[in-house]
């Protein structure tokens, strides 16, 4: 009764947590103001359009980085740590407006996007499917926007009348009040989620089943074996590779469910040898969660190429876990040169007579070429 209590109340508390944090940190009174603080203080149009420069390269070097950071230290940490560089840049702003002190607030704004843009996203469905309550997660996530939304119109309406009254210094003030209260407000998501279970070292002693169409799994799951298995190779973690080829009858495939298997095991033994003895391939026509349970397998690996992928692939892992709470689910990015790809175009450049060698292996290219001219 206590545990379903729990795992009632916890996801409310977190979701109540969440909106509260959204609003302080977006009720920044400074931010109708900031450009006309900029022109104010001398700066040419040049040297704004710069700062924006700025941010956006800070933004965009830090993400990967920030990603990283969130998997190895506390997103809780992250959330406390971010308004709290803003606060800082703002202060810098209006206490001591200057050129430098402008581009090292835009560099403090840009390290606490960075910061908060992967953490939130993963804490909140972490600690919510960790309360069997992730069908909750756009709802939750949702709603923090809108209290974002709000806070920014609201920021807007007092933001005149408290310049009016202390210039940019009270704007600025209360600015950095948000702030700090969006950080004390972080802080308190230790009492509502527990301890961040760290599932990789359980997932990773045996991976775990892959399905993708002969070419997606092609470009990109034997394209990043070729990353994927020496590294764990390495390690002697003594990890088993189950790659499943759907039979999928209803996409069309060109090549019998044999063929394709024997296609995906020649890509597999070009890895070479030491390799192979550890990756199996098999077909399947069920259920993937069944098709991994029957693997004996704890992880499925998917691979990743574009936004459209991630959706599809972030409502198929949370189904998935659904049906078997046993089974984890592991993304790998394409390679940039793979990440355009698609079998549907491969097969029409294959049918029109076209080369095909940039986007597939010179025996599935042969395959193909083969398949096409005795379908004549």
């Amino acid at each position: 009764m206590l545990d379903t209590v729990r795992r009632t109340t916890a996801p409310t508390r977190l979701a109540g947590t969440l909106y509260v944090y959204s609003f302080f940190d977006e009720f920044i009174l400074l931010y109708p103001f900031y450009a006309v603080l900029f022109a104010d203080t001398g700066l040419t149009t040049a040297e704004i359009s710069s700062l924006f420069v700025i941010w956006s390269i800070t933004s965009v070097v830090l993400e990967i980085p920030s990603g990283v950071l969130a998997d190895l230290i506390s997103r809780r940490l992250l959330l406390v740590i971010g308004p709290l560089l803003s606060a800082a840049g703002f202060a810098l702003w209006v206490f001591a407006p200057s050129y430098p002190a402008f581009a090292a607030g835009f560099v403090l704004w840009g390290v606490k996007g960075a910061l908060e843009s992967g953490a939130v996203e993963a804490l909140v469905y972490e600690e919510l499917d960790r309360h069997g309550a992730a069908s909750r997660y756009a709802t939750v996530r949702g709603r923090s926007r809108t209290a974002a939304l709000v806070a920014t119109a609201l920021a807007m309406l007092a933001a005149v009348p408290v310049f009016g009254a202390g210039g940019y210094q009270a704007v600025g003030v209360a600015s950095v009040a948000a702030c700090v209260l969006a950080a004390a407000v972080a802080a308190t998501f230790a009492a509502a989620f527990a301890v961040r279970e760290r599932r990789m070292p359980r997932a990773l002693d045996r991976l775990g089943a892959i399905s993708y169409s002969l070419y997606v799994l092609h470009v990109i799951v034997l394209s990043a074996f070729g990353r994927l298995v020496p590294h764990l190779a390495d390690r002697q973690l003594g990890i088993r590779l189950v790659v499943g080829v759907a039979v999928n009858a209803g996409k069309g495939p060109m090549f019998s469910i044999d063929e394709r298997i024997a296609q995906v095991r020649a890509e597999i033994e070009a890895l070479g040898g030491a390799y192979a003895g550890r990756i199996e391939v098999r077909s399947f026509d069920n259920l993937l969660v069944d098709f991994a349970a029957e693997a004996d397998a704890t992880v499925i690996i998917r691979g990743l190429r574009a936004v459209s992928d991630f959706d599809y692939e972030f409502q198929m892992s949370s189904m998935n876990a659904k049906l078997d709470s046993n089974i984890d689910t592991v993304c790998l990015m394409a390679s940039d040169k793979y990440q355009f790809i698609a079998s549907r175009l491969v097969k029409e450049i294959a049918q029109l007579g076209g080369d095909v060698s940039p986007f597939v292996s010179p025996r599935v290219r042969d395959a193909l070429g083969a398949k096409v001219a005795a379908r004549g």
